[in-house]
């Protein structure tokens, strides 16, 4: 945790929301991660990862740690762009009629796993809020 009383031009509240956005996030994608093994075998969370870009997400948390504004702010526009087109998709996915094929609990596994890409995403978006609230420039200086 970040002492808020160190650094005059960064509220104390604001340096506790991106900790805490950060916190959130690491929890996210811990459960996410061991969702993911635990969901290895179902055939259609593998069959919407081969059609996802599995990269989105990795963009965004390497453009928040690489810690350059304008890099953040190209990832997010990016991840915009392409979470617009998510709902289409995913209409044209669900249709498919080869969805019958799969047992409740693959469905019930995949609507979890989508519900986890959408926390993480909103998790991604706090931090970057939070990130972009902080006076950076002051927070690099050497205080002792």
């Amino acid at each position: 945790m970040i002492d808020g009383t160190t650094y005059n031009r960064n509220q104390a509240q604001l340096i506790t929301a991106f900790s805490t956005a950060c916190d959130v996030l690491q929890g996210q994608l811990r459960v996410a991660a061991a969702r993911n093994l635990a969901a290895g075998n179902n055939r259609l969370i593998n069959r919407a990862r081969r059609r996802a870009k599995e990269t989105l997400q990795w963009g965004l948390c390497s453009a928040l740690a690489a810690g350059d504004r304008a890099q953040i702010e190209k990832q997010f526009e990016q991840a915009r762009t392409e979470v617009e087109g998510v709902e289409k998709r995913l209409d044209v996915f669900l249709k498919d009629k080869d969805m019958e094929q799969y047992s409740q609990r693959e469905l019930a596994d995949f609507y979890v796993f989508l519900n986890m890409r959408v926390a993480i995403y909103a998790s991604l978006v706090t931090c970057q809020d939070a990130y972009c609230a902080l006076d950076w420039n002051q927070l690099r200086q050497h205080q002792y």
